[in-house]
């Protein structure tokens, strides 16, 4: 009993574990494979789509074309399907494959008559098929790029396939487009950057009788504001990703992120903040009106500079130093712009390091998001951590800046 009860089981395992063909009375047996690959089909005189002729331009393909594909066997699948239909079964979908990864709903249609074996597909990306775009679309280029192409039933491997496409990743006409936009734009910022106030602190005010080179031009402008340039980096790096993102995947609703608008977020609030505290300092009772100190500052530039044209030359360099430190520190206490890198760095005495801890994880966070970019073609997801170290840099920024000096001190002018 126990030897007939074996052999039972395995006479029904060897029926499990046949192929599904073989199982399958619908089953073609014209085995399907893709044969050539064209963007539009040729004349009615020739429904076929043929091969490259050598020395022709090889096609290039981008998202959104449609893309004719040869397959022997096409007949003989759609029989199949009818079959299987009969037999209330469901019928199998002949999906795209490129680089041997499924492009989910890309399914094929016909647009000739069976006979002629030509299915076509459209390189659409859904949220279907967004992974598996994913490694195609990266490091995105005007140049293209060779890429496997196949078809294979849903969920199944692609049937072999000796056909190879040219893809571009990035159209040349969004690319020339955004290109120029963007040039413009940077070219407009920096502009209004170097010849207005939109990204500086207040305007220069000198008091009244100053020496008449020390008075203020009037195209002068205040220095450079470390909050504003800091909200402005964000801004046109993450304006630059989501342009990229698009021009590849015409996406624009799916392009953005949490952390790309709390980073915007964090760059606002820490303009908003130092606005507040630059329109409404602290008053230290002890510190001196910012006006006297220039005056005393304009007094000790003319001293010095009458000191140079007389001294000897062993004591010339330390009254190249005492002038410059006293001119630098004349254009602090008169809220003019010395040069942009010492402008958001330093106070009214010089570098702060709440300062320079902003400025490095600004451009250290945005060079990875910039990167991140390029690589993944998606916007990177910081975690809270890293956000929270973001804010934390601002806060500290924000905190130190109500204490900072408003009125510079004096030099000591040397004894010669």
């Amino acid at each position: 009993m126990k030897i007939k009860m074996t052999i039972a089981a395995f006479a029904a395992s060897c029926v499990l574990i046949q192929p599904a063909h073989a199982q399958d009375e619908c089953a073609s047996k014209v085995p399907l494979r893709p044969t050539a690959a064209v963007k539009t089909l040729p004349d009615k005189n020739a429904p076929k789509p043929a091969a490259t002729t050598t020395g022709a331009e090889p096609e290039v393909f981008q998202l959104k074309d449609a893309v004719y594909v040869q397959v022997t066997g096409l007949k003989e699948f759609l029989d199949e399907n009818e079959c299987r239909k009969a037999k209330n079964l469901a019928p199998r979908k002949l999906v795209l494959f490129l680089d041997g990864s499924s492009m989910k709903g890309l399914v094929g249609t016909l647009v000739e008559p069976p006979q002629a074996n030509i299915l076509r597909f459209y390189l659409d990306r859904t949220e279907e098929n967004k992974a598996a775009w994913a490694p195609i679309l990266v490091n995105p280029s005007t140049e293209p790029r060779e890429k496997k192409l196949s078809v294979g039933i849903e969920d199944q491997y692609p049937f072999e396939s000796d056909i190879k496409i040219r893809f571009r990743s990035l159209p040349q006409f969004y690319f020339g487009l955004g290109l120029t936009f963007s040039i413009a734009l940077m070219i407009l910022f920096l502009y209004l950057v170097y010849r207005t106030n939109i990204c500086r602190e207040g305007s220069p005010k000198a008091p009244a009788g100053v020496s008449a080179d020390r008075k203020i031009p009037i195209n002068a402008f205040g220095p450079f504001s470390l909050s504003k340039l800091q909200g402005a980096l964000w801004f046109f790096i993450i304006l630059a990703s989501y342009m990229v993102i698009v021009a590849v995947t015409f996406d624009i609703n799916g392009s953005f992120n949490a952390t790309a608008l709390t980073l915007l977020g964090i760059g606002a609030a820490t303009v908003v903040g130092a606005a507040a505290i630059q329109n409404n300092p602290t008053v230290d009772p002890a510190a001196r009106d910012p006006m006297d100190v220039a005056k005393d500052l304009d007094a000790q530039i003319t001293d010095l500079e009458a000191r140079l044209k007389t001294a000897p030359e062993p004591d010339r360099r330390a009254l190249q130093t005492a002038l410059r430190d006293t001119q630098r520190a004349y254009k602090r206490a008169t809220n003019q712009s010395i040069n942009i890198f010492t402008d958001i760095m330093s106070d009214a005495n010089g570098v702060n390091f709440h300062r320079f801890q902003m400025v490095a994880w600004t451009l250290v966070l945005g060079v990875i998001f910039a990167e991140t970019v390029r690589r993944k073609l998606a916007m990177p997801d910081f975690d809270n951590t890293v956000l929270g170290l973001m804010g934390l840099s601002a806060g500290t920024y924000l905190g130190l800046k109500i204490t900072e000096p408003k009125t510079p001190d004096i030099p000591p002018a040397p004894k010669t």
